[in-house]
């Protein structure tokens, strides 16, 4: 009994010490920025989820979230952060291969205390993504536009679904 007792301490201390391991959101009296995040289900095989999924290398937790219209609070100031855009083709965008695929952007980006950024864009049939960033808060700025192609999700990784959840891939 005693020989599992420093195992099991050890695994309690790295999981409670893991838990401060995402992005430390700023509280709602410090500057930030907002950004909005987006998804749409359009029955089992159709779907498209435009998340915010790094800021500054640190994961961003979605737990609690409501999976439409997440708004994600960003510290001011220059920001690398990660939009993936997760999405299933099926029938609606003509895609026959079925692809549960991401895109992944990188962005570098001066987030302005204030500001809202509206995340959206399209997902074509060939697997072209388009990234729209919007600044809702600045009427006047254009939407930025990015492009990337989806790739398919690997089996055995790991990516997130609304409120929060993991689904793992199983390879065959």
């Amino acid at each position: 009994m005693k020989t599992l007792l420093k195992p099991t301490l050890l695994l309690c201390v790295t999981v409670l010490t893991s838990c401060g391991s995402f992005y430390k959101n700023p509280t709602s009296t410090e500057p930030a920025a907002i950004f909005i995040e987006r998804s749409e289900r359009q029955g089992l095989f159709w779907y498209r989820k435009f998340t915010v999924s790094e800021i500054d290398g640190m994961p961003v937790s979605h737990m609690g979230a409501s999976g439409d219209a997440n708004e994600i609070r960003v510290h001011a100031g220059t920001r690398r952060i990660r939009v993936d855009v997760d999405y299933l083709g099926g029938e609606g965008l003509k895609m026959a291969d079925g692809c549960q695929c991401r895109a992944t952007f990188p962005l570098d980006l001066n987030a302005k205390p204030g500001a809202i950024y509206k995340i959206g864009g399209t997902v074509q049939g060939n697997h072209k993504v388009t990234l729209e960033l919007l600044d809702v808060s600045n009427p006047v700025a254009p939407p930025t536009r990015i492009e990337a192609f989806g790739r398919p999700v690997l089996k055995n990784t790991t990516f997130s679904v609304p409120g929060g959840a993991f689904i793992t891939i199983p390879s065959k």
